[in-house]
């Protein structure tokens, strides 16, 4: 938007070059500086730390769902005005999307497959007029179940691993090059990168099995040092504060910490032409930082985000209970486990799932969605042993 914004803005967060790290925004007064040809001068203006301000709007407001058309590239003749009109073809328009995905979720997926069809008992004529109004988009949640969300705030290494590795093997089309070993975890910036793997100005990243562990215990520090996060937004980007934490985000944080990209750094530069609030958020100061083989917190977020949360909808509750006589001795004890799922409904039904939290009615607003019981089971011998 102006000459104070980054490049790559969203799912990236670095403190502001021209802001104190611990303001997301701020009217900055007129003045310059720099020296020799490097001088300037600016007038009075609000600067923004526009990433910032993004990934808190966008992170848990929107969600990737893959209900969308399918658009093929189309290629046209002529003079300049054949730009005029419309050239890719629409070969599958959203309302067959949805169409299709109602009648046979499993054999007509939405473009982000690991979205699963719930149907909260609304007749099927219905939802295939409902859904593919505009103000469906708003409806669209409560007839989807991510399968293998993710909670961001786990501690577990080897779970991190596990999801990091997503990708893992995955091939796609490269364009003078070839695609990463299949040992590998890509994680491309670009559909359709140039290059070869780790070319740092013609290619994409990808790590090795060992690369990723690492990132995956980095990262794990972060989530105690930073955690828990309440939301995806808090956790994506930086904190703002006045401490090492308000530099950059959890997962750039991790990046770093593994030295990933000491390869693709280059030459340092003189930061004396910042403004002095700004110049120590510049880490680490080198040209070669965000190149295509430059690892990024948004190359790695962009292919786990669909599937990420700040919470768990699915728990495991044990309980225990024993009789006893008039005495007090124990006759008998027993010990059960219930598997139980937040689903997208309410607690009390006269409120639609897609109603906003100011609109609820008491109930809902105290107890809010409704749980299920998925499984329910005795335990017995050394199951019960904590």
């Amino acid at each position: 938007g102006t000459a104070y914004s980054p490049a790559n803005q969203f799912a990236n967060s670095w403190a502001s070059a021209y802001l104190k790290k611990q303001s997301a925004a701020e009217l900055v007064g007129a003045g310059g500086g720099g020296t020799g040809q490097a001088t300037y001068t600016r007038a009075a203006m609000p600067v923004y730390d526009y990433s910032y301000l993004a990934n808190e709007a966008l992170w848990d407001s929107y969600f990737f769902s893959g209900a969308s058309s399918t658009v093929q590239p189309a290629s046209a003749g002529g003079t300049s005005s054949v730009w005029n009109s419309g050239i890719a073809n629409v070969s599958r328009s959203y309302k067959t999307a949805i169409e299709e995905f109602i009648q046979d979720p499993l054999g007509k997926p939405l473009r982000n497959p690991r979205m699963r069809w719930y149907s909260t008992g609304t007749a099927v004529a219905g939802l295939k007029t409902s859904l593919v109004k505009p103000e469906g988009c708003l409806k669209l949640a409560a007839h989807l179940l991510v399968d293998g969300a993710f909670n961001i705030n786990s501690t577990s290494e080897k779970a991190w691993t596990a999801f990091l590795s997503g990708m893992r093997g995955r091939t796609f089309n490269v364009r003078d090059g070839n695609p990463p070993d299949a040992s590998h975890t890509a994680f491309s910036r670009f559909r359709n990168p140039i290059g070869t793997d780790d070319n740092a100005w013609m290619g994409f990243r990808s790590l090795s099995d060992g690369e990723v562990e690492e990132l995956a215990r980095k990262i794990v520090l972060q989530v105690k040092e930073r955690g828990p996060f309440l939301s995806l937004g808090e956790f994506v980007n930086r904190r703002v504060d006045n401490s090492n934490l308000a530099l950059k985000g959890a997962v750039q944080a991790a990046i770093d910490g593994s030295n990933f990209n000491q390869s693709a750094l280059y030459d340092g530069f003189d930061t004396n032409s910042y403004p002095a609030d700004g110049r120590s958020n510049i880490t680490p100061a080198n040209t070669g930082v965000g190149i295509p083989g430059y690892l990024t917190q948004a190359d790695v977020l962009q292919s786990i985000a669909p599937v990420m949360t700040a919470r768990s909808d699915t728990f495991t509750i044990r309980g225990f209970g024993e009789a006893k006589d008039a005495s007090g001795k124990v006759l008998a004890t027993a010990w059960c486990e219930a598997v139980v799922q937040r689903m997208p409904e309410f607690v009390d039904g006269s409120d639609p799932p897609e109603t906003a939290m100011a609109n609820l009615n008491p109930v809902n607003l105290k107890f809010g969605r409704r749980f299920t019981i998925a499984s329910f089971r005795y335990l017995a011998g050394a199951e019960m042993l904590p």
